[in-house]
């Protein structure tokens, strides 16, 4: 068999397209904003294809099939004339495969386990920069800028290796007494006016950012900056 022979071919795509299927599914659906160079994007999808694969394979020896050999795989989808129906399996079955990689990026696993296992040995690194590991977990934060001092929820910010920008939700304003609404649903800062945050405390259990800056509710929030 050549090596451009329509089974090395055919047998190519078998191993490369469910990998991508399931990686670009991933992508759209977990809202993964991190660009993936062309040697990460096949490197994943060649590590989803040894999920896809064998889980479509072992479905297909289970219903009787047999393979025997790589050019069995292709001919699986030949077998008595085409089978779309196999074909539609095998891209269902990436997409499914993406879908629970996008949950797991949609619910940052990976942070969750990392932090699980960073507790457990002592160790308080962060693969990036202590911005987004601080940032990821907090919730009322104080910023620092050339103006003034601004508190508010975090709203939005941006990930490591970005210009580093903050969005306050309904952000308050220290006058020298106390923290003064400023009638505003959010506030955008720049790295270029940040210079310092300070965390005023962190999201619950649930991880909802809900509570709003200068209202009282807590304590601690009507305390004026620690830094003059």
């Amino acid at each position: 068999m050549s090596a451009l022979s329509p089974e090395n071919v055919l047998l190519s795509l078998i191993v490369v397209a469910p990998g991508f299927i399931a990686v670009y599914t991933a992508i759209i659906f977990g809202g993964l904003k991190e660009s993936l160079s062309d040697g990460r994007l096949l490197g994943a999808s060649i590590a989803a294809t040894f999920i896809i694969d064998p889980l479509f394979f072992w479905g297909y020896t289970l219903s009787g099939g047999e393979i025997t050999d790589p050019t069995a795989a292709v001919r699986l989808f030949f077998e008595g004339g085409f089978r779309p129906g196999r074909v539609l399996i095998l891209a269902l079955l990436s997409v499914g495969v993406g879908v629970v990689g996008a949950v797991a990026v949609g619910g940052d696993f990976a942070y969750a386990v990392r932090e699980r296992l960073q507790r457990r040995f002592d160790v308080n690194s962060h693969p990036h920069q202590p911005w987004e590991g601080s940032l990821k977990t907090a919730n009322i934060v104080r910023v620092l800028t050339t103006e003034s001092w601004f508190q508010g929820y975090i709203a939005e910010w941006s990930e490591s290796g970005n210009e580093r920008q903050i969005a306050l939700g309904r952000p308050a304003e220290w006058d020298g007494e106390g923290w003064s609404k400023m009638g505003l649903t959010k506030m955008l800062l720049f790295e270029e006016d940040i210079k310092q945050i300070q965390v005023v405390n962190e999201v619950g259990p649930e991880g909802r950012r809900t509570h709003s800056a200068g209202d009282g509710e807590d304590e601690e929030d009507d305390d004026g900056p620690d830094s003059k």
